[in-house]
């Protein structure tokens, strides 16, 4: 059979930036796809995650986007771009997600049948639906509007199984992730979005999700972890026990957060905030010269430690430490916020740095996965993003 491409359009919709691919995905399993073209938009900051302003600033950031698309690609391409479909991929600022873990006890052995396993999703649904949720944004009842419901994995008598049904068993239980975003926020992105282009076909998912699905398909040895994103105005924190996607939180302390207050103390812009403390990191001679810089990174670092710490202890109620940690952040500040990790002193004791192994995720990781174009600017988030859409595709 010969082998099919089709062109899409990923949009990042990060808690500081808004970023965009143009995908070419072919059905060949042995042909990895091509990033075309990117490109990444910041959303301003005006102060206050929760306000209207904010969430104006993204949809701005969003619209620059989509004209830089037009402008700089679309417009200039000698072939006729048709875009297939869009994927649009939330950071947990804009969205509400849980982890649930369904059990259905029968006393007795029952035949697992389809109907019962979706009958007890769906009720956890509507139960999910119904309630008034809280995050780093608030999505009354009245506003969900559910993006994603995935059995992670099924356990019949303790055991997983992948293939449940027609099988005997007393105990069922389903490790169950559903997400959802508020409909204002999708109603006003897709306003803005089909202005631009005239496809109907938008797809939506979370980036944690996204990100847990793409690791565990190129790591699948490695069954327990955290993973951090570190990036806009938020960390977002996830852990994964046995190869499944178990709890995440968040909080409003990021890599903006970080450069902002970098730049205010040192009376800089910036670029220059992040390339002084980019010195600080490779010149002891700096380090030593520098104090103030010195200072403000150690008052940085206790402040995200402390917000860190109430997190962790947290997720990890119940559960041992993993003994590995996958971040994300962007490549100017990866050093430095793999610092903020690694010094974390874990219950008081020893730091994060002798307790597990910490491991950033560049674009090198995703090399023998997607591949750019000249056009193309590398993106490790957006490479993520590429990797989950192949596998989500299977043309």
């Amino acid at each position: 059979m010969k082998s099919k491409k089709e062109i899409n359009l990923i949009i990042d919709i990060g808690s500081g930036s808004i970023g965009v691919a143009v995908v070419s995905v072919c059905s060949d399993p042995n042909i990895v796809p091509e990033i075309l073209y990117t490109n990444r938009k910041e959303i301003k900051y005006y102060g206050g995650l929760n306000s209207r302003r904010f969430l104006f600033s993204m949809i701005n950031a969003f619209e620059e986007a989509l004209t830089d698309l037009q402008k700089n690609f679309i417009s200039i391409s000698k072939n006729i771009i048709n875009i297939k479909e869009t994927h649009c991929f939330f950071s947990s600022l804009w969205h509400i997600s849980q982890t649930r873990v369904l059990t259905n006890e029968n006393g007795k052995d029952t035949k697992i049948i389809k109907s019962l396993i979706n009958r007890i999703v769906e009720k956890e649904s509507k139960i999910f639906e119904t309630s008034t949720l809280k995050g780093d944004i608030n999505i009354s009842a009245e506003d969900i509007q559910i993006i994603e419901k995935k059995i992670m994995q099924i356990k019949l008598n303790g055991y997983e199984t992948s293939e449940p049904y027609s099988k005997m068993a007393k105990t069922l239980e389903i490790n169950f992730f559903i997400s959802a975003v508020s409909k204002k926020v999708i109603k006003i992105l897709e306003e803005s979005f089909f202005r631009f282009f005239n496809n109907k076909i938008i797809q939506y998912h979370t980036f944690i999700n996204t990100a847990f699905v793409t690791l565990r398909d190129i790591n699948p040895t490695i069954n327990d972890y955290l993973f951090l994103d570190i990036s806009g105005e938020i960390t977002e924190i996830a852990i994964i026990k046995n190869g499944v996607l178990f709890d995440s939180i968040s909080f409003p302390f990021g890599k903006n957060s970080i450069v902002r207050k970098l730049s205010e103390d040192l009376g800089t812009n910036k670029e220059e905030a992040i390339s002084r403390a980019s010195l600080y990191k490779s010149n002891d001679s700096i380090k030593i010269a520098n104090s103030k810089i010195s200072k403000i990174i150690e008052n940085l670092m206790k402040e995200w430690h402390k917000l860190f710490d109430i997190s962790i202890k947290q997720l990890l109620s119940n559960i041992a430490l993993p003994q590995g940690i996958f971040f994300m952040s962007d490549d100017d500040v990866s050093q430095l916020v793999g610092d903020f990790i690694k010094l974390y002193k874990f219950d008081n004791i020893d730091t994060f740095e002798k307790l597990v192994n910490v491991k950033f995720i560049d674009n090198e990781i995703f090399e023998e996965y997607v591949k750019y174009n000249n056009q193309g600017e590398k993106d490790q988030f957006l490479s993520l993003e590429t990797i989950f859409l192949k596998k989500m595709k299977k043309l």
